[in-house]
């Protein structure tokens, strides 16, 4: 399955590390610094088992010693998956513990569950779906009874939040 990935980082100064797990294997990683003018493409072709349960997790995170800069972000422009479109705001956001964040947790809930794919401090976005397969009956008439197709769609972890999407 074809997984194409957008994003943009923003971390001026100092380098920013990103990566990309699906299913706990890192399929991307880079050292990033960026004035948030480039965007940058991934894609993975990665194959797993249909009816199961997987997830792709986008890391942003302090590259090795360096200094943290004061404003930096991962945005993530666009998740797909063999075409269909992952929500990128339906995403967990973990973002790495800090002394400031413990001080600052309920002044900056908010971000943290409203993120719309921007992640404001390094950590950890989260992206749970299945891919399912299924017989599509609407190609199926009297005449045509061959015109059978079973189709692959991805299932986001809440069904209640987005309607599910077709190939």
């Amino acid at each position: 399955m074809l997984h194409n990935i957008d994003f943009a980082v923003y971390s001026p100064d100092y380098r920013s590390y990103v990566s990309i797990m699906i299913n706990e294997e890192t399929l991307y990683s880079d050292v990033l610094m960026d004035d948030a003018t480039t965007l940058h493409h991934v894609e993975i072709e990665k194959e797993y088992p249909i009816n199961g349960g997987n997830n792709i997790v986008l890391k942003f995170e302090q590259y090795q010693a360096e200094h943290e800069p004061a404003i930096k972000y991962l945005k993530i422009q666009n998740i797909k998956i063999n075409s269909q479109k992952i929500f990128t705001s339906e995403g967990d956001y973990i973002p790495a513990q800090t002394p400031w964040m413990k001080e600052h947790e309920k002044d900056i809930i908010g971000d943290l569950i409203n993120h719309g794919g921007i992640m404001g401090w390094y950590g950890k976005m989260y992206y749970e779906y299945k891919i399912q397969s299924e017989l599509n009956s609407s190609r199926v008439s009297k005449d045509n009874i061959d015109d059978l197709m079973f189709v692959e769609r991805i299932i986001l972890r809440d069904s209640n939040l987005q309607p599910e999407h077709h190939k």
